[in-house]
């Protein structure tokens, strides 16, 4: 009974080491057309170092120029007048206890910022979902016209919308005025919430184009797997769907929220360039290039530069 139950137990062992042969012939057949080790575990230390070496030299070389940015805009924020006359000064920091930055700036910025990322993400969902899940006509077309809109600037679009709802001659508040029988309508995008909506326009299209690609390689396999399981429509939205396509999403808003917050132009033509609407990218534009005979404040300029630094890697690390 033991020389059987050990012959067998040769027998399993042989045919297990002459498979771990055949598979590493296997992998060697497969690897020597590309070059690539016959090892069966492949690592990146065995590579030789002259084909990593320059694509590591030019991340390093990116990344340490980026840092060196940043550093130079931190420095910035403690030089009263020019860098190569440095008088180290905290005075740009404390202006932001101002009472008009605290009451103004920061209240228009924030409801900017959200307002630009909750109306672009309602467009692009349903829009992502109707052309790239549904079996919606010229589905190719309307995806060419989106990313065609990227292509027009975004002071473009704020003119169009300001000429729409102008509150004094707007056509489309005259057009309504008329309607409904007044001397006039107060329609206007010349306020946060305004200026949030185009931009949440002008933003749409590279959201969507972000979010088109997960919500494609969804696939129909889900929701009839789901749908073969009982779940309903609300099920398979929120506990399938959504939970899949939730990193992409949240990818979405954090690039849309950054981009709202340091776009200069759409807010300078819809007031914040008077200073009724002021928000954080034209107080540092402003502040870099004043519109007085005053020199310009790079201090200051610096400063809201910094805050925009942080909130960005803040948004890089969630």
């Amino acid at each position: 009974m033991k020389r059987r139950f050990g012959r067998a137990q040769r027998d399993r062992d042989g045919q297990r080491t002459s498979q771990e042969t055949a598979g590493g012939d296997f992998t060697a057949q497969l690897a020597e057309p590309f070059g690539l080790p016959a090892s069966t575990k492949p690592s990146w230390s065995k590579r030789p170092l002259p084909r990593i070496l320059g694509p590591a030299l030019l991340s390093f070389l990116a990344l340490g120029f980026v840092v060196m940015i940043g550093l130079f805009i931190l420095f910035m924020t403690f030089v009263r007048s020019l860098p190569t006359r440095p008088d180290f000064t905290f005075e740009f920091w404390l202006d932001l206890a101002r009472p008009f930055f605290l009451t103004v700036v920061v209240p228009n910025t924030l409801i900017l910022v959200a307002g630009t990322v909750v109306v672009s993400t309602l467009f692009t969902i349903p829009l992502a979902w109707l052309i790239n899940s549904t079996t919606l006509p010229c589905a190719r077309l309307f995806t060419t016209l989106i990313a065609l809109q990227i292509a027009i600037p975004g002071f473009v679009t704020a003119m169009g919308w300001t000429m729409l709802v102008n509150p004094q001659n707007g056509v489309f508040n005259q057009w309504l005025a008329g309607l409904v029988r007044v001397s006039r309508v107060g329609l206007s995008v010349e306020n946060p919430l305004g200026m949030g909506w185009v931009m949440g326009l002008v933003l749409t299209p590279p959201f969507f184009l972000l979010v088109s690609g997960p919500v494609r390689s969804l696939g129909a396999g889900f929701w009839e797997a789901a749908a073969a399981a009982g779940a309903n429509t609300r099920q398979r939205v929120f506990y399938i769907a959504l939970p899949l396509l939730w990193p992409a999403i949240l990818g979405g808003m954090i690039y849309i929220g950054m981009t709202a917050l340091s776009i200069f132009e759409v807010p300078a033509l819809l007031g914040a360039g008077s200073g009724n609407n002021a928000v954080l990218a034209t107080e540092m534009f402003y502040a870099a290039n004043p519109s007085s005979s005053g020199p310009p404040v790079y201090g200051a300029a610096a400063v809201y530069g910094s805050i925009v630094l942080f909130a960005g890697l803040l948004g890089l690390y969630f």
